[in-house]
């Protein structure tokens, strides 16, 4: 199970200025044994810290920054989308399959 939150480089440069730390790219991990799990549903963590990421805080940055996750397979990104309630902050279509090597990503 792959999934990585991801920036445009035009937002790392803006998140840099603003005098934040921000890769392009960042491991997320879903759990499903986490506090912040609500009904079962899991919970993601970023990185090795093990910050939570919280479906509102997922919704701030695709509107301020354009980010998105990338996941592996659909059955992932369901339990990302499940995850963030993406249903409620209208953001279900950031969360997407990578493409297959030499295929273009349907985000950008």
């Amino acid at each position: 199970m792959k999934i990585r939150l991801r920036f445009p480089p035009e937002s790392v440069a803006l998140i840099r200025e603003m005098g934040l730390r921000q890769l392009p790219s960042e491991t997320l991990r879903w759990v499903s044994d986490h506090p912040d799990s609500s009904y079962g549903l899991g919970a993601i963590l970023r990185g090795k810290s093990g910050q939570s990421l919280s479906g509102r805080a997922f919704a701030t940055m695709v509107e301020n920054f354009g980010a998105w996750i990338e996941t592996d397979s659909e059955r992932t990104a369901r339990r990302v989308r499940n995850a963030l309630a993406t249903f409620l902050t209208e953001t279900s279509e950031s969360v997407i399959v990578a493409p297959a090597k030499g295929e273009k990503c349907p985000r950008r």
